[in-house]
């Protein structure tokens, strides 16, 4: 099944890591993926959807095919989750 939320973090990033605690404290699903070691993949994912501090949060709604909304940073994440529980 696929997971409604995709998160790309840095395991040293403080908003990384609240971003985390967000998904957990509202039960939502999701994959969690560090991209630390990873520096040439981090530089493409900024590129592709345009944004220069992680965390960056894909939301699938549909399937893995479907163009998902991405939130930019943790402060775009949150202003969702607030909408999203109101």
């Amino acid at each position: 099944m696929l997971s409604n939320y995709h998160l790309f973090a840095h395991s040293r990033s403080a908003d990384s890591l609240e971003a985390i605690r967000i998904l957990e404290k509202n039960g939502l699903k999701y994959v969690l993926i560090f991209v630390d070691k990873s520096p040439d993949y981090s530089r493409y994912l900024m590129s592709k959807h345009k944004f220069d501090k992680f965390p960056v949060v894909l939301k699938f709604l549909g399937n893995m095919f479907d163009v998902p909304v991405v939130y930019r940073g943790l402060q775009e994440f949150e202003e969702h989750i607030r909408e999203m529980v109101s």
